[in-house]
């Protein structure tokens, strides 16, 4: 009888054994996979957050583009109906005593906008007045070589304007800079006799209408031609250059396939997003940029193509906005992990009281029957 007992004992403690490895064997996989699948779950949550944070930085500089490109396309619109309106004056049509003082006036009441100054030159192209932020009178240069001239000369259309190609201005208070002329000609009884024009500074353009639609203190605005020359950069050594040259210039990694694809954005009419690697300066290095880009439609008033405002803001900014939630999804993650741990140990805790607990009794049963 007794060792009937004893056998039936070693074979139910040898049970529980097997029971207890095989439950501690299932707990330990049901850990392993909770936690590796919540560490995937996070993992594919960032891709979707970070996506989705993107796409919103994108959204957002777009509206900032399409806002700038608005604003500046109403702007040029005013101040060329105004040039316009101005060409057709008595003072300036037979120019004398009063036209200097009409084109100081002229200055006085636009001097919050970005106006180097206004000339208004001869049926020759030569400056004959010119009235500027300086309050000099740089009188005599030659422009019958510039676009917007020879063009107003072979069509004199009374009460129109051009805008001219992007140039670099040669008088006054401009001188240096990359301007931008709004012509309109001047005709007297029925002839060409010269041109009205003003100098539009580029670059304080650029800082009066769109600086402040930054997105962030990294966030860089740009205006570039269809050609790829850049008009308007936070660096001055870009200012007047060939981006496509430059960029072949570099001899950076994957640059054919950098220019194709600004080459396509820039000819074509329109808005356009890029999400790209471009070297950034001063330092040259590759950097990851969110682009926005919209046309600035100048086609009616200009002989050149339509010109780009591109805002671009580094990745990194972006994903300032996403910190946040990747924190709370990592805590979330170690919470989760946590209650599986702890869930994990107290039923392995359970498991070995009650088995201690099963031991004892029959150990104490084997005992009194003995």
């Amino acid at each position: 009888m007794r060792n009937i007992i004893y056998a039936t004992y070693n074979y139910l403690s040898g049970f529980k054994r097997f029971a207890s490895k095989k439950v501690n064997k299932i707990i330990i996989i049901l850990v392993v996979i909770s936690s590796f699948g919540a560490c995937i779950f996070y993992y594919v949550s960032q891709g979707v957050y970070e996506k989705s944070v993107v796409e919103q930085m994108l959204h957002r500089e777009q509206v900032v583009s399409r806002a700038g490109t608005t604003a500046m396309e109403s702007f040029l619109k005013l101040l060329g109906n105004q040039i316009a309106n101005y060409s057709t004056r008595g003072t300036i049509v037979d120019s004398g005593t009063n036209t200097q003082s009409d084109l100081d006036l002229f200055m006085k009441i636009w001097k919050e906008e970005p106006i180097g100054g206004i000339i208004l030159t001869d049926k020759n192209g030569v400056v004959i007045y010119n009235s500027n932020r300086l309050g000099t009178r740089d009188i005599g240069s030659d422009i019958s070589d510039r676009d917007y001239f020879k063009s107003l000369k072979s069509s004199s259309k009374e009460g129109e304007f051009i805008i001219g190609s992007p140039v670099i201005s040669q008088m006054g208070a401009s001188k240096g800079k990359y301007i931008v002329a709004l012509a309109s000609p001047v005709v007297t009884n029925g002839q060409f006799n010269g041109i009205l024009a003003v100098s539009l500074i580029l670059s304080d353009l650029a800082d009066k209408y769109l600086d402040p639609l930054k997105i962030s203190p990294q966030t860089r605005v740009y205006m570039i031609d269809s050609n790829g020359v850049i008009m308007h950069s936070p660096f001055s050594n870009l200012i007047g250059v060939n981006y496509f040259e430059y960029l072949n210039k570099s001899n950076l990694k994957d640059s054919d396939k950098i220019i194709d694809s600004l080459d396509v954005i820039l000819r074509t009419s329109g808005e356009s997003k890029l999400d790209i690697f471009l070297p950034a300066e001063p330092n040259f290095q590759l950097k990851r940029y969110l682009i926005a880009v919209s046309t600035v439609d100048i086609s009616t008033f200009s002989n050149s193509l339509n010109w780009k405002l591109a805002i671009a803001t580094p990745v990194d900014d972006a994903f300032l906005f996403l910190y946040p939630y990747s924190s709370f999804s990592i805590v979330y993650l170690l919470f989760g992990l946590f209650i599986v741990l702890a869930f994990s140990a107290l039923i392995i805790l359970i498991i070995k009281i009650e088995m201690a607990k099963a031991y004892k009794e029959g150990f104490n049963n084997a005992k009194e029957k003995k």
